[in-house]
């Protein structure tokens, strides 16, 4: 019964320092780390406007590729701006559509038969001709002074990839999108600690920025929010997160939706971490091999460690009262996952019924994720409901 206790512990800790302990580390590190002459934020303001161009990858996107374009030409940046269409394998008219703009300083690239959004970012990094090179995505929404905010922190030479932050619509529509809101609260929490601390290892690909010299092309298999940071940190550059860089997207509304997304991101990401594993030496790079294990793969292992003590919990359950109570504890946990999918089939939602129904439609898509990353199944294509910011 000493593996058994032992592995409930280690399952519990991990679970308890995952959603919670390793922000909370984060804030300590800060408070005592953290010197005036010190400043890893990078400096604000544009020092001399850079040139910078905005790459889209798009696949079937005709409903929104002109308002897309209409919203990046009203930012109100100063400096050099060109746009890149890259329409992977669209067969609904984006090419056509995004084409009109062509004398607004908009190039559209073709890609068919459809070939994956890592080369679609591949092919419009290869024809940009701006210093810095800004990613986003079709549904995405610039607010007016995102260009000039995240191309300000670049004034910093050693500050190699600026990640601006992501709000969500839709938020409240579903008990799944209600949920992600949280979550990505808490995500956006993490990131801005970290990136205080200097150890940010994680960008989001629908509004994240690098310097173009500094890109590098990436697997088919790979995205840009995961791999982008690596690959800066790796060349001796710092990674940012940008509050005051903001943009907006619709959040998930579907459980399928939100699985496959998350199934997507984990598959493909764990491929490139796994690539850069020199990252995770801690006696290298203490500060990253932190935050990318704690941030991104132990959460992503978090359904095992679920796993592991739901299981180790039932065994113990009957050896002392305590056991038995926090046991009797997980199954209301369960029913009450199951009761937020009944309430959600049905179109409603109950707190805390549907939060902890959310919770476990997140780790399934984690759960998912890793299967397939293990099993060595590979994602390069996508659809534009299950892009992964």
């Amino acid at each position: 019964m000493l593996y058994v206790l032992t592995i409930w512990v280690i399952s519990l800790g991990v679970l308890l320092y995952v959603y919670g302990g390793y922000l909370v580390l984060l804030l300590l590190l800060k408070r005592v780390l953290f010197r005036k002459d010190v400043n890893y934020t990078g400096s604000s303001g544009v020092v001399e406007p850079k040139s910078v161009t905005v790459i889209v990858a798009a696949h079937n996107e005709v409903k929104v590729i002109a308002a897309r374009i209409k919203n990046i030409l009203e930012c109100d940046y100063a400096g050099p701006l060109e746009i890149i269409i890259v329409s992977d394998g669209s067969r609904d008219g984006t090419v056509e559509e995004a084409s009109a703009f062509a004398e607004s300083n908009v190039r559209v690239l073709e890609v068919a038969p459809q070939k994956g959004r890592a080369n679609a970012h591949n092919l419009g990094a290869s024809m940009a001709t701006g210093e810095i090179l800004l990613f986003t995505d079709a549904e995405t929404v610039f607010q007016k002074d995102f260009i000039r905010n995240i191309i300000g922190k670049y004034d910093d030479p050693m500050v190699g990839l600026v990640s601006g932050e992501l709000g969500w619509f839709g938020i409240d529509e579903t008990s799944v999108s209600s949920s992600m809101g949280l979550y990505w609260k808490y995500e956006l929490a993490l990131r801005r600690t970290e990136s205080a601390l200097g150890i940010l290892a994680v960008g989001t690909g629908a509004c994240i920025s690098i310097r173009s010299y500094l890109y590098t092309p990436i697997f088919l298999t790979e995205d840009i929010d995961c791999v982008l940071p690596l690959e800066v940190i790796t060349q001796g550059f710092r990674v940012l997160s940008e509050p005051s860089a903001m943009a907006t997207d619709m959040i998930t509304q579907s459980v399928v939706g939100e699985v496959k997304a998350r199934t997507r991101m984990v598959a493909l990401d764990v491929v490139g971490f796994l690539r850069r594993k020199h990252l995770l030496n801690p006696l290298r790079h203490p500060g990253i091999a932190l935050s990318i294990f704690s941030h991104k793969l132990l959460r992503w292992l978090s359904p095992f460690f679920i796993l592991a003590n739901l299981l180790t919990s039932w065994i113990l359950s009957s050896l002392h009262a305590g056991f038995a109570f926090y046991w009797y504890l997980q199954v209301l946990l369960v029913l009450l996952g199951g009761l937020g999918l009944i309430l959600e089939v049905s179109g409603r939602r109950l707190f805390p019924a549907s939060q902890v129904f959310s919770f476990i439609v997140a780790n399934i898509g984690f759960f998912l994720g890793m299967l397939t990353a293990i099993c060595g199944i590979r994602i390069s294509k996508y659809s534009s409901a299950e892009s992964v910011k």
